[in-house]
């Protein structure tokens, strides 16, 4: 999969020698991880002069960090924003509606299949090795979604303390995580392929399976 889309994004010669630089990159270290990718695997793929990292970035390091700046966090911004646009469509902010409109963020989001599985790699990689980029991560997204969460949960869940809303919060992002990110294993277990119609019954099962784990009651629904 990852030779083919090098091959898909580097053949858009029209595209600047920055972005396939960065389009490139990000496919090496994520399939690869960072300390097994050479500026010149990047610049042989990217059909570019080895000199344009430097020119461009100041070095592999800088390009690492400039694909979480340009590729990651633009790419959860859009989650965040799917999220967004859900919630506003609905009449009425509930537990359940900001639950199921999170999950579906992720289950039915703005993201293709193959930027779901880059992004995943490249996470993961980030995560048993951290550097710079997570810190980038956590603040430019990851802590500021928790807080907006956090705070549409808020008026239905007074009786709980701010860190154990924090904690729940970050639960419900985990599990949905594992149902976006883990789908190889889950699909293996289950027996069953990730179409539409299985992420639905997905969606139902995490809305339902963290109402309960924050207190709350769902009438059951047939999937």
């Amino acid at each position: 999969m990852f030779n083919t889309y090098i091959c898909m994004k580097t053949d858009r010669l029209d595209k600047g020698v920055r972005e396939r630089l960065l389009d490139t990159a990000e496919v090496l270290f994520a399939a690869d991880g960072y300390d097994h990718v050479s500026i010149r695997d990047i610049t042989r793929y990217a059909q570019c002069n080895l000199a344009a990292v430097n020119y461009y970035f100041k070095g592999k390091q800088g390009l690492y960090l400039d694909v979480f700046r340009h590729h990651m966090i633009p790419r959860a911004r859009r989650i965040r924003d799917f999220f967004w646009k859900r919630i506003k469509s609905e009449k009425k902010t509930t537990v359940e509606t900001v639950v199921r409109a999170l999950t579906e963020a992720y289950m039915h989001g703005p993201l293709s299949q193959e930027e779901v599985e880059i992004h995943h790699k490249l996470m993961a990689r980030e995560l048993t090795n951290p550097t710079k980029a997570l810190d980038m991560m956590v603040e430019d997204v990851i802590r500021p979604f928790v807080a907006e969460v956090s705070a549409l949960l808020r008026p239905d869940l007074k009786s709980i303390s701010d860190e154990e809303l924090l904690l729940d919060v970050i639960s419900v992002f985990a599990l949905i995580l594992y149902f976006t990110f883990g789908r190889l294993p889950i699909s293996k277990v289950t027996g069953r392929e990730y179409t539409d119609k299985y992420r639905d019954k997905l969606v139902e099962h995490v809305t339902r399976f963290s109402l309960y784990g924050l207190g709350c009651n769902i009438k059951d629904k047939e999937t």
